[in-house]
């Protein structure tokens, strides 16, 4: 148990690189259940903090398009802060494109492939554990060193901390954060770290290892951190899940959106838990809720005390019950997520109650057109049910974010070719298209079925490459998607309308900015 000294606060981090438009929600959710405990805490997006510091520094600018980036600099990023630049895809495209590739630029000076959401050092893997330790061991390697020592650190000492946590989501903020744990601990040796997030969950389940990194950090976190960060103070946490968020040292206007979007999770997992295909079910994480009526209750006074003029719902699917809450309880602000197709979508009168509650958006997994292959994967949904969801989801106004998967061990060039029409069939009501490349998972039950070979070098990788039944590999998945899928007529349409990088956390404000966005909020400085 760690002694607690008073004033000293827990700090906890949210590392580069991910895309900067909104708060990271998991280390505000731990803020509020330190708080509950009159634990102080300090939460710092250096993400966000990091991406702004390197687009001011000075670079090179000896051709005419870096020279053209500098000069766009502060217009671009105001730009991305105004509704009015989400009407036109063309325009938004223009600046998106003109801030990552300022980005890039900077990259290159330490031979980093780095953008908005993509961190790469040459050479190196986030999914080899030697390489993340010679991040940590060669920090003045890192694109966002300069940040770490001129600001992050010098903050840090000054706060003098109890204990500082790393929240890690994606493989593109590994190599930056365990730069940043190789600052600590030459700069603050005595202070413990904790090492948490949605992409440590996954490395300690899928390598099925107790601990990692005991010598950089003095504890790896798997599945919520609630109860591991509050042990550490003697405090036994009420619930895995808690039912409280703080984000006061979090909202800002620096956000690169129109509006301070509140993230907000209702769940942890997934309630269906039944696809064959899906990560959360491989590496076995259990499933958390909160009550619909507390989830409801905690979101409007989070509404109350920040004024969001967005709520991004981060859920693997929104339960039900609270969407059910949500059509009779509505609350103030436009929101989406994503969403299972549920029966109570059949309804088009409850389609009618979402939009009517503030719902814009809404992400679906349709995966697949072939009835079949749906079946297999035990998606659990009906084709004409998708179809007839889809119509009463357009009929209400709402827009639709349509995920499909290719290269399921349960799926040929024939299969693909009927998900290809499904999307055409149904062009009209479907308004983005993200369609991925299946990745097996490494303890998916399919692996027992097919003979299966390294995915990507490296002890941490996430999933295993495949001998397809069907033949129907990576390569010729990516050949049938540019050659046929996006070249087809009627799908550019809707793959032409994505907003470049940020894709989903960006799409509603185009619907926004169509209706003359008059339910979103201006942040507040």
């Amino acid at each position: 148990m760690l002694k607690r000294v008073e004033n000293r606060p827990v700090v906890l981090i949210y590392p580069p690189v991910a895309k900067p438009c909104e708060p990271p929600a998991g280390i505000a959710r731990l803020h509020g259940a330190l708080q509950d405990e009159q634990i102080p805490c300090v939460c710092i997006d250096a993400n966000l903090e990091a991406q702004l510091h390197l687009l001011q520094q000075p670079i090179d600018s000896h051709h005419k398009r870096l020279h053209q980036a500098v000069h766009n600099r502060s217009a671009n990023l105001a730009a991305l802060r105004s509704l009015s630049s989400y009407s036109r895809i063309d325009s938004y495209r223009r600046i998106v494109g003109e801030i990552d590739y300022l980005l890039q630029q900077h990259g290159k000076t330490v031979q980093a492939a780095a953008g908005l959401a993509n961190y790469v050092q040459l050479g190196r893997r986030p999914t080899r554990s030697a390489d993340l330790r010679w991040a940590a061991e060669n920090p003045q390697q890192n694109l966002f060193y300069s940040y770490y020592v001129d600001k992050l650190i010098p903050r840090l000492q000054a706060l003098q901390p109890e204990l500082v946590g790393l929240s890690i989501s994606f493989l593109n903020q590994a190599l930056c954060a365990f730069a940043l744990i190789g600052l600590l601990r030459r700069h603050m040796p005595q202070v413990p770290i904790y090492l948490g997030g949605g992409l440590v969950n996954s490395w300690l389940h899928t390598q099925s290892k107790p601990a990692l990194f005991t010598d950089l950090v003095d504890l790896c976190v798997a599945g919520p951190g609630e109860t591991p960060l509050l042990q550490r103070f003697g405090i036994a946490a009420k619930s895995e899940l808690s039912d409280h968020s703080e984000y006061g040292g979090l909202y800002c206007t620096d956000y690169l959106a129109p509006t301070f979007i509140l993230p907000f999770a209702v769940s942890m997992g997934c309630y269906w838990r039944r696809c064959r295909f899906c990560p959360e079910r491989a590496e076995g994480n259990p499933y958390l809720a909160l009550d619909a009526k507390t989830a409801r209750n905690e979101l409007e006074r989070l509404i109350e005390l920040w004024h969001p003029g967005l709520i991004h719902f981060l859920d693997n699917a929104l339960p039900i019950d609270f969407c059910v809450e949500l059509a009779a309880n509505p609350v103030s602000v436009p929101w989406y997520g994503y969403v299972r197709l549920e029966p109570q979508l059949l309804d088009a009168g409850f389609c009618r109650d979402l939009a009517a509650a503030g719902c814009v958006m809404l992400k679906i997994g349709f995966e697949s057109g072939n009835q079949q292959v749906l079946r297999r994967m035990q998606k659990g949904i009906r084709l004409e049910q998708s179809e007839k969801i889809l119509r009463n989801l357009r009929d209400a106004g709402i827009k639709i974010y349509g995920y499909v998967l290719f290269g399921t061990p349960h799926e040929s060039l024939v299969e693909a070719r009927e998900t290809l029409a499904f999307l055409r069939r149904n062009s009209e009501m479907i308004d983005f298209v993200n369609a991925a490349i299946f990745s097996l998972p490494s303890g998916s039950p399919d692996s027992r079925f097919v003979s299966t070979r390294p995915f990507s070098e490296g002890d941490l990788s996430l999933y295993r490459d495949f001998s397809h039944p069907h033949g129907w590999d990576r390569r010729a998945i990516r050949q049938f998607l540019q050659q046929e899928m996006r070249s087809d007529g009627t799908l550019r349409k809707i793959f032409n309308r994505e907003p470049s990088i940020f894709t989903a956390n960006h799409a509603p404000f185009f619907g926004l900015a169509e209706t003359g966005g008059a339910a979103i909020a201006t942040p507040q400085s």
